[in-house]
C-alpha cells in the first residue's frame, strides 16, 4: 500500500503531470511572431460556397519554427483544424460558408495552443469562455462577392446556344 511511503505509481504520475507542464509551458516561446497569408474566394458563378483560407509560419526569437505545434483555431464559434507543412514550416486553416452566411468583412481567426485550446473547452463546459485568450489571432478581409457582368451561368449560355444550333439545323432540314 502507499502509506507514507511514495507509492512507485503515484511517484509516475507526479513525473509525467510535471513533464506535461514543462511541454506546455514551452509550446510558444515568449518572444514569438506570427506572419500571415488570407485568401478568400469571390466568385460566385465558379462555386457555390465561399472559401477562405489563412497561411501562418510562427517564428520564435526572430527565427521560423521548424518543429509543428498542435494548434487549433476558432472562426464563428466553429472548431477548425489547423494543418502543419514540414516542407515550408507553414501552418494552414481554412473553411467554407455558404455565399449568404459569409457576407464582406473581417473575419477574426483566434488559434489556440493545446493548452489554452483545453482552457477554451474546459470554459465552454461552464459557459464562461470570456477569460481564455487565444494563443493569437489572424484577420482574414473578405471583400465579398464580385459582381458578375453577365448574370446567366456558362452552363446555361451553353445549352441556348446548343438549342439555337439545332433549332437552325431542324429549319433547314425542313426547308429542304
Amino acid at each position: 500500500t502507499c502509506e507514507r511511503v511514495v507509492c512507485p505509481a503515484m511517484a509516475a504520475f507526479r513525473c509525467v503531470v510535471l513533464f506535461a507542464c514543462l511541454a506546455l509551458a514551452g509550446a510558444v516561446c515568449p518572444g514569438f511572431a506570427v506572419t500571415s497569408n488570407t485568401y478568400s474566394s469571390s466568385d460566385p458563378v465558379l462555386a457555390r460556397e465561399t472559401a477562405m483560407l489563412a497561411t501562418f509560419s510562427i517564428s520564435c526569437n526572430g527565427a521560423v519554427s521548424k518543429e509543428e505545434e498542435k494548434l487549433h483555431a476558432v472562426v464563428n464559434k466553429q472548431d477548425l483544424l489547423v494543418a502543419f507543412d514540414p516542407e515550408t514550416s507553414q501552418y494552414q486553416v481554412s473553411w467554407v460558408a455558404k455565399h449568404v452566411d459569409a457576407p464582406s468583412g473581417e473575419y477574426q481567426v483566434a488559434v489556440y495552443d493545446e493548452a489554452a485550446y483545453n482552457n477554451l473547452k474546459q470554459a465552454e463546459h461552464k459557459a464562461d469562455t470570456n477569460d481564455v485568450n487565444p494563443t493569437f489571432r489572424i484577420s482574414v478581409t473578405h471583400r465579398g462577392l464580385a459582381s458578375t457582368r453577365f448574370p446567366l451561368s456558362s452552363e446555361f449560355m451553353a445549352l441556348l446556344l446548343m438549342a439555337y444550333v439545332f433549332y437552325c439545323a431542324y429549319k433547314k432540314k425542313c426547308s429542304v
